[in-house]
């Protein structure tokens, strides 16, 4: 009997898929990479990447870009100066200073930055547990945030008994037992005090009855950390999870504790770019790197901290993975010469002496 033939195999057809197409914005960042790889260098004058982390950072950035990050590290007491020094003589050695807002908002108000202009990182959406962009003029890049809270030694203070209150603090039988780091030279006494004043509704009359409490003033954040952590006292006012985290790390009874009203969440540091900046494009490529889902996976892990960003692991050390009830953040108005007139106000109301 006749047979039909069998029917000829279907072609094969390539899965559709949707791409968008390059804009005019991927272009011009195209042209910043490739310029950026053509300096071949970011001078940074920094703060906080020191040792195996400024190592760390610099050496993931170079793998990616093949872009050397060059580090000069000092306070900021000691960079600002240093720049306004060297502009003065003519010499523009810094892309781009790394350090406390304090000292960022001040370089911008004498005329020393200048704006990032549209990294690719601002246009992402939802991805933010912090806006990183501090002014609105977009000097100013934040690529972590700490939390300044207080903590208690465990050996000597379990959690349940812990104050949990701003206004506990002030109860008798906390007198002598606190530790505060020296306002004089350490930000964070002082930012206790603007976040307490501006956001909390407290008032300078709380912080001469806190004077009154004969708080232990250590010299430095290491030192407050260190008393806190040999047991010389039961609690720590004003700490770093910056500071903090290394010595948890390595076994130190110390944990957190939330206050109800709420607990300062300052940016931990950021990024400016200078203005007369001799790599440009090399730093502006950095900064966007720095808040990049990469980079910041690479600086949390490396420096045990929170990420700016949602997408991103957290590595804070286990003991203060805690859920505060609230964490308040400074905004740039916080940071500005009006808080820093505000919080030396506060130094001779409270009578603190070293």
């Amino acid at each position: 009997p006749a047979t039909s033939a069998p029917p000829a195999p279907a072609k094969a057809t390539a899965p559709s898929t949707s791409v968008s197409p390059p804009t005019s914005q991927d272009a011009a960042w195209a042209k910043v990479v490739e310029a950026a790889k053509k300096e071949g260098t970011v001078a940074l004058y920094s703060w906080g990447l020191t040792g195996d982390l400024g190592v760390t950072i610099s050496k993931a950035f170079k793998d990616k870009y093949g872009i050397t990050v060059e580090l000069t590290t000092g306070t900021g007491a000691q960079l600002v100066p240093r720049i306004q020094s060297e502009y003065r003589a003519g010499q523009y050695v810094a892309d781009m200073l790394e350090g406390s807002p304090i000292n960022a908002i001040f370089a911008k108000q004498q005329g020393l930055t200048q704006s990032f202009g549209e990294l690719p990182q601002k246009a992402a959406k939802d991805v933010w547990v912090r806006d990183p962009f501090l002014d609105k003029e977009g000097h100013t890049v934040s690529f972590f945030y700490t939390i300044h809270g207080a903590y208690i030694n465990t050996n000597l203070l379990k959690p349940n008994d812990a104050p949990k209150s701003w206004k506990a603090i002030l109860e008798p039988k906390w007198k002598g037992k606190m530790v505060i780091p020296d306002p004089d030279s350490m930000p964070t006494a002082n930012q206790l005090y603007v976040v307490l004043t501006r956001h909390l509704g407290f008032t300078d009359d709380y912080f001469r009855d806190l004077a009154k409490q004969d708080l232990v003033i250590a010299p430095t954040h290491p030192e407050a950390d260190a008393m806190l952590a040999r047991g010389q006292v039961s609690i720590n006012l004003a700490s770093s999870l910056s500071t903090m985290a290394p010595l948890i790390n390595q076994g130190a009874p110390i944990v957190p504790i939330d206050m109800a009203e709420g607990v300062p969440s300052p940016d931990g540091s950021v990024v400016n770019l200078m203005s007369k900046a001799p790599h440009p494009n090399a730093s502006r490529l950095f900064a966007d790197w720095l808040i990049s889902k990469e980079g910041q996976e690479t600086h949390a892990k490396a420096r045990s901290v929170p990420s700016v960003r949602k997408d991103v692991g957290d590595y804070r050390p286990a003991p203060t993975r805690i859920n505060y009830t609230t964490l308040v953040p400074m905004n740039e108005q916080d940071w500005d010469e009006g808080a820093r007139v505000q919080r030396e106000k506060v130094l001779s109301k409270l009578g603190w002496k070293k």
